[in-house]
């Protein structure tokens, strides 16, 4: 059987031992005894009991019968006798939420997006389908010709009434339209915009072909000035809001 990384959590039964988790790996299961690997086996004591998580789903339970040198035998007292696979999909899964951010959404790569040729793109890791040309430019291919500048109440209204693809469309949220800024020389967190040097526009453009290095709307409202909506500037990858009478540019996202 592959080795897999374990994360198991441990209590204590009849020994008095305090230990609330332990990393090993499962090194082979045989009927309903697992073997169990790491350089934390020392830790262990028989008679410790391990639950294993899917989530917070209780997978699988083991109870510590030996302890070697570099390995220690465990009994599987209930649960699927896979554990290795179920714990394995948990931490992969615990990965995969770490590189979230704050917005609850996956960093982006190229390889991450797929033209879908019918004038549309769909991130595969944010499960989102955009616009692959801003509003008003021409050809799918190239999105050739200037973008449209429209003010945010009539950016919303156009992405509601816009027809591509088959889809329903809307403007999209300051968080979902974060997704899409690349900063190819890193981000410079402390003042909120692409470090220098970095390629402009900010964004994929073998994706999304000439965008215009400039400030694009979101839903969402400056809630201290209500007149106000945040937008992403493509220039420098700026988070920033304007006046929602200002004319900026658009591109929707499917509902």
């Amino acid at each position: 059987m592959k080795i897999r990384y374990l994360l198991l959590t441990l209590f204590t039964t009849i020994i008095p031992f305090s230990l609330n988790a332990f990393e090993g790996r499962i090194h082979n299961i045989s009927g309903k005894t697992a073997e169990i690997i790491g350089n934390q086996v020392s830790k262990l004591k028989p008679g410790h009991i391990l639950f294993i998580y899917d989530g917070k789903k209780e997978k699988a339970k083991l109870s510590v019968v030996a302890v070697f040198h570099t390995k220690a035998k465990a009994k599987i007292l209930s649960g699927d006798t896979e554990v290795g696979n179920a714990v394995s999909d948990r931490k992969q899964r615990k990965k995969e939420e770490e590189k979230k951010n704050s917005d609850g959404f996956y960093s982006t790569k190229e390889s991450d997006y797929k033209d879908n040729g019918d004038g549309t793109v769909t991130d595969m890791k944010n499960k989102l389908i955009w616009m692959k040309c801003s509003f008003g430019q021409k050809n799918f291919t190239s999105c050739s010709g200037d973008a449209d500048r429209l003010n945010w109440k009539k950016a919303g209204k156009t992405c509601q009434n816009f027809k591509l693809a088959g889809k329903k469309w809307r403007l999209p949220s300051l968080s979902e339209l974060k997704t899409l800024r690349n900063c190819t020389n890193g981000f410079n967190s402390r003042v909120n915009i692409c470090e220098s040097n970095s390629d402009r526009p900010t964004i994929f453009t073998n994706k999304f072909p000439n965008t215009p290095e400039n400030f694009f709307w979101s839903t969402t409202i400056f809630e201290d000035k209500g007149d106000n909506a945040w937008g992403l500037m493509f220039d420098d990858g700026l988070v920033f809001y304007f006046k929602q009478n200002v004319k900026f540019h658009t591109r929707c996202i499917v509902e």
